[in-house]
């Protein structure tokens, strides 16, 4: 019914206004100013650009790829070690009851090719070079896929608005118009009219229903990651 709609629309319209006081880092009941009419912009955007921003600005990724660094290098020193052999220098005083004091010198040499432990070691920190890698190739793939996502549903709404504005909306006050002067002559009926009013009603409502991205959170947090001193407006219609 019309009053379950109702109740369903102030529903949103309270979740909306929370995202966006939790967006602005203030209570999720705060006070909003009034709307203001958001015009569909024409800026031209490249998804792999955003992509490549994203990526940069990912903390998460930041840490994977000093994971890969930090595994390389104790993999690298691990080969190191067991390749070369290792040396062992050592002198010590003697001092013994009844006898005179004396020097004992000592040369230790360790070849680890004799023994596996080191190359286990090799073999350990390889699969886990290799694991960490293809965990940030992965999760490198994933921002993309959500930036490319977002960026065809960006695109997508910019040319539904612009339909909106273009066709929908001008077709259907023209089709009040004709409906009311067909009234006026007696050529319709009251119902025609009130049908049209609908239409165009109902055509305003969906087009101007506001929704939010589901990872807008992120995408404003990645914003101010790459840009903290730019200064975030968040327009609703």
């Amino acid at each position: 019914t019309l009053r379950t709609e109702l109740i369903g629309d102030e529903q949103r319209l309270e979740s909306a206004k929370a995202m966006l006081n939790l967006l602005l880092g203030r209570h999720a009941d705060a006070p909003l100013g009034k709307p203001q009419p958001l015009a569909a912009g024409d800026e031209t955007f490249d998804s792999r650009e955003l992509a490549d921003r994203a990526i940069a600005a990912r903390a998460d990724l930041k840490a994977a790829a000093l994971r890969v660094k930090a595994t390389g290098a104790e993999l690298t020193a691990a080969e190191r070690e067991a390749a070369l052999p290792e040396f062992a220098v050592g002198v010590e005083y003697l001092q013994m009851p009844g006898e005179p004091d004396a020097w004992s010198a000592m040369l230790g040499v360790s070849l680890p090719w004799l023994t596996g432990k080191k190359r286990a070691d090799v073999r350990r920190l390889d699969a886990m070079k290799g694991a960490d890698e293809i965990a940030l190739e992965l999760l490198e793939l994933s921002v993309r896929a959500e930036v490319r996502d977002a960026f065809v549903r960006f695109e997508a709404a910019r040319k539904s608005v612009a339909i909106f504005k273009g066709e929908l909306l001008p077709k259907s006050r023209q089709s009040v118009d004709v409906s009311r002067t067909s009234y006026e002559k007696d050529k319709a009926s009251f119902l025609d009219v009130l049908d049209a009013e609908r239409t165009l009603r109902d055509i305003n409502i969906s087009g101007g229903e506001p929704t939010l991205h589901p990872q807008l959170v992120e995408i404003v947090r990645m914003l101010r990651r790459t840009c903290p001193k730019a200064q975030i407006t968040i327009s609703t219609n």
